[in-house]
């Protein structure tokens, strides 16, 4: 991967420190444990009232290598005809790349009308609804693909996603399922000195979790695959190629990192 394409970095250091602060303390700790522990309803207000400001909050990994990798993954298993279902599509950060990259039919659902506004200002390629990922508002046999990107610890029954997912899916079709592993060695340290924090029922899981959950739902594990050792940070902007190349080949042939991906197919 090109070091112009990384993420672009602010080189104020006030910018900067502000940058890693979001990062390490509200994006991979204390920000996503509260989700966690909020009801469907709180978690709808609060995103409602962070639309406006989340594409820019989240800048850092959108440009950065974290999603290159995500969407190199997308590429690489998903159809290149057919129906896409991306659930809890928010402000619709990967619509403008499946668009463009496959030639698919792409619905997108979320519960929060403000993020669906935002993501009808992207792309208007895209058919978007406001629905319940726990409950997918659609017939059976109908999608080729469900992809739910960074917002599974969100769900408060995971199952039931799972279940809804499978229902509207067609033969062979695949779910795939982005989200915080636990599987690294420095995860775990990190949990265990209370860096990171846990949710008190399932966040985060490992690759071997997110298996066990496809399979007692009946989806067949066709691949669970890193996305990313550790999170986008702006020191890595600073990073040689033959690092960020190296760190590359690692991730290429783990299952599991600080992001990991699932792929399920229903049989």
């Amino acid at each position: 991967m090109r070091r112009n394409n990384s993420f672009i970095v602010l080189v104020r250091p006030r910018a900067v420190f502000l940058q890693m602060f979001y990062i390490f303390s509200s994006s991979t700790s204390a920000q996503y444990t509260r989700c966690c522990l909020l009801t469907k309803r709180d978690l709808i207000e609060a995103y409602a009232t962070e639309a406006v400001i989340y594409d820019h909050t989240r800048a850092i990994f959108e440009r950065g290598r974290f999603a290159a990798r995500e969407r190199l993954l997308y590429s690489q298993y998903l159809r290149k005809k057919g129906n896409l279902l991306v659930v809890a599509c928010g402000t619709g950060r990967h619509f403008n790349h499946i668009c463009n990259e496959l030639s698919v039919d792409v619905v997108g659902i979320d519960v929060c009308v403000e993020m669906l506004k935002i993501a009808r200002t992207k792309e208007r390629r895209v058919s978007l609804m406001r629905g319940d990922a726990e409950n997918l508002p659609f017939q059976d046999n109908v999608f080729d693909a469900v992809v739910c990107s960074r917002a599974f610890y969100l769900f408060e029954d995971k199952f039931a996603f799972l279940i809804s997912a499978r229902r509207v899916l067609k033969t062979r079709g695949h779910v795939l399922v982005s989200t915080f592993s636990k599987g690294t060695f420095i995860t775990r340290l990190c949990l265990k000195l209370k860096l990171l924090e846990q949710d008190p029922t399932e966040y985060p899981y490992d690759s071997k979790d997110l298996c066990s959950m496809l399979n007692k739902v009946s989806f067949k594990v066709v691949h669970t695959r890193a996305i990313a050792l550790i999170t986008d940070i702006p020191i890595m902007a600073y990073l040689p190629k033959f690092m960020l190349d190296f760190v590359g080949s690692v991730e290429d042939v783990l299952t599991d990192g600080r992001w990991v991906m699932a792929i399920g197919k229903k049989m």
